[in-house]
């Protein structure tokens, strides 16, 4: 990775190879010193390549993707993100108008409401601080059958697609949809990625992703956020958490 270094603008410029796939990117910030939730829509464009990469391979040996407009089943699922997306999705929630905002806080209410009554609430904050895959995978199930859809789905459409956490972009099914509406996960069956972005951002709380995996469940982000609003967002090198960044995605598994 090359980083061009004149006092305004800061500019990336990066290619790497993951898996079999060659990747390039460029982007420019208004200084070198940056706050890792405006790092975020970055890291959205690399992994919408790293994704369209996986796609036409697959494709390229007769695999077709079955996600579609309307399908929105995978929107009840409980969703993880890092906290610098948690942070980034709180700042886009402040640009919506007040409506907008109303509607969506009412749907949160809803769904801690619904969560405290069904006993998983406390499971599901334990889930952020850790927890071994089998106890994940119990209540990921156990949510999904809440039919509790995201605050922001509206009229069966994301409403923040442009903006969606990087675990949705890199979830694709390649099974029939039906599999993903009954509840079955054992035959629903992703794109394979070689490194997903948005695990390797679990751990980049430090800006050199040496910390400890923090996770956010999207259906809690006002709890998150009502617990850390207190605290001032740290900066760092912008080339620095780059490279730190491409360096930990492209090591091998």
């Amino acid at each position: 990775m090359e980083e061009e270094q004149p006092d305004l603008p800061c500019r990336i410029n990066a290619e790497f190879r993951i898996g079999r796939e060659q990747v390039k990117l460029q982007v420019a910030f208004q200084s070198h010193s940056q706050k890792a939730s405006t790092i975020v829509p970055l890291l959205q464009t690399l992994t919408d390549k790293i994704v369209a990469a996986a796609v036409c391979e697959l494709e390229a040996g007769g695999a077709r993707i079955s996600c579609g407009k309307g399908c929105s089943a995978c929107c009840s699922q409980l969703v993880p993100v890092a906290e610098p997306e948690a942070r980034y999705l709180l700042q886009l929630f402040e640009t919506f108008s007040e409506e907008r905002r109303a509607r969506i806080s009412r749907r949160y209410a809803d769904i801690r409401s619904r969560l405290n009554d069904s006993k998983l609430l406390e499971k599901i904050t334990d889930l952020a601080t850790g927890a071994d895959r089998e106890a994940r995978r119990r209540v990921g199930i156990d949510y999904f059958e809440l039919g509790l859809p995201c605050p922001f789905l509206e009229e069966g459409c994301c409403s923040i697609h442009q903006h969606r956490p990087l675990s949705c972009r890199e979830f694709l099914v390649v099974s029939p949809p039906e599999h993903c509406a009954r509840n079955d996960p054992e035959n629903v069956a992703t794109v394979s990625l070689p490194r997903r972005a948005s695990v390797v951002l679990y751990w980049f709380g430090d800006g050199r992703g040496e910390a400890s995996a923090r996770v956010v469940p999207l259906s809690l982000l006002f709890d998150w956020a009502a617990q850390h609003e207190a605290e001032e967002e740290p900066e760092f090198p912008v080339g620095d958490y780059c490279e730190n960044f491409l360096r930990e995605l492209t090591r091998p598994a």
